[in-house]
């Protein structure tokens, strides 16, 4: 059969993205080149012209994520929290859509949290970039509400960082692993309870904090 001719650009996101559905099923050590070409359909001298190597390609796997995330985060800073009445609600779409964003790239998700800090040191520290990018951007968030007194001011915003990366990659991670998708707006749900009960100023969100 004839293989459809594509330009440079598109050609290699076909590529990555064979790459991405060859590592999160085999995973980095097993998977080949071979196998990224079948996948693809490509010709092995194609595969080349676009990278050197299966390191290369999964270098390139771990900067499409990357650019997912910059690109989610973009659009969250459009996001309005000043309000605190209407905080809840803003919070609470703004869990659903990270949540959404992982499950909806769920091989690219367990490539990331699985694999990458597994695979050498060069990947571990292109991992801790990529977490350290999302902390960076939930940190903002958290020191924003505790500047407007959403929050409380004596909670560390890193260590509550932790605590929500932390649980969201378990969600998460759990669900890629079963095959199943969680009631996002059941786990969101949780997270404002969280919150109205442990990290939210006295007052803040229209329900008085628990001691």
């Amino acid at each position: 059969m004839k293989r459809q001719i594509l330009d440079k650009a598109t050609r290699r996101r076909q590529i990555v993205e064979a790459a991405i559905a060859v590592f999160a099923a085999r995973g980095y050590r097993v998977a080949s080149i071979s196998d990224i070409i079948a996948r693809a359909g490509i010709a092995r001298g194609t595969f080349y012209l676009h990278f050197q190597s299966k390191e290369e390609a999964f270098d390139a796997v771990l900067d499409h994520f990357h650019e997912l995330f910059t690109a989610m985060a973009e659009r969250e800073k459009s996001r309005r929290y000043g309000n605190p009445v209407a905080l809840p609600g803003r919070l609470r779409e703004s869990l659903v859509e990270w949540l959404g964003f992982l499950l909806s790239n769920r091989d690219l998700t367990k490539i990331v949290f699985r694999q990458a800090a597994a695979v050498d040191p060069d990947y571990e520290r292109k991992y801790l970039q990529i977490v350290r990018s999302m902390q960076e951007h939930s940190a903002r968030a958290i020191r924003f509400l505790q500047t407007i007194k959403v929050l409380r001011a004596d909670l560390d915003p890193q260590f509550l960082n932790h605590v929500f990366h932390g649980v969201t990659a378990q969600v998460v991670l759990q669900a890629i692993a079963e095959g199943s998708t969680p009631d996002l707006e059941a786990v969101a749900d949780q997270w404002i309870n969280l919150l109205r009960s442990g990290v939210l100023r006295t007052g803040a969100g229209g329900r008085k904090a628990k001691s």
